[in-house]
């Protein structure tokens, strides 16, 4: 749906795949669905992208662009669709299904707790396209199970993963405590 930035958890976890990639196995192109432009941090990536803008997936507009996916689609000869949260998750099956992408699959990143029954309903019309559902813990699995009513040997749970050098670099430990207000004479260091 969006990579306006690349704190959070699927922003993050889709910039990882980017970062990491295989480059002789895989040409990746990001297609974003509701924003203009991506981060600098995604651009320096050795992927393509496009930013579609698009406000609503299921007006004119949305089926226009939704239209001429199916078309980069088909031009770029794409083998695997992936998709995360619910816009992408719905046009982009739908899209990807008129195309004949050959394997789709899709992200649940949480329990559901923003869903409602329409959400649902969409969820459970095009998951008869999706090969793959990657979930992120077997809360989510259950939820998905439950609600969705996929079966479960459709599901595969990926744990997200942290980048442990990220946090890596050298702190001085007292002066950290001193700029956030810990007394020091009381701590270990």
């Amino acid at each position: 749906d969006v990579l306006e930035d690349i704190k959070g958890g699927a922003e993050r976890q889709v910039y990882e795949i980017l970062k990491h990639h295989d480059r002789s196995k895989f040409d990746i192109t990001i297609v974003v669905v509701h924003q203009k432009d991506l981060p600098d941090e995604i651009k320096d990536l050795p992927v393509h992208y496009r930013c579609l803008n698009i406000k609503k997936i299921y007006d004119k507009t949305g089926i226009k662009k939704g239209l001429d996916f199916v078309k980069l689609l088909k031009k770029k000869k794409i083998d695997v669709l992936m998709t995360y949260h619910f816009a992408a998750d719905i046009w982009g099956t739908v899209f990807g299904h008129f195309a004949k992408v050959p394997v789709i699959i899709s992200n649940r990143r949480d329990v559901g707790f923003w869903r409602n029954l329409g959400h649902v309903l969409a969820y459970r019309f095009v998951n008869r396209w999706v090969d793959q559902i990657i979930v992120v813990s077997e809360a989510v699995k259950k939820v998905v199970v439950k609600k969705e009513k996929v079966h479960s040997d459709k599901i595969k749970v990926f744990y997200n993963g942290v980048d442990l050098t990220r946090f890596k670099k050298a702190v001085d430990k007292k002066s950290k405590k001193e700029e956030l207000n810990i007394p020091v004479a009381h701590t270990k260091i």
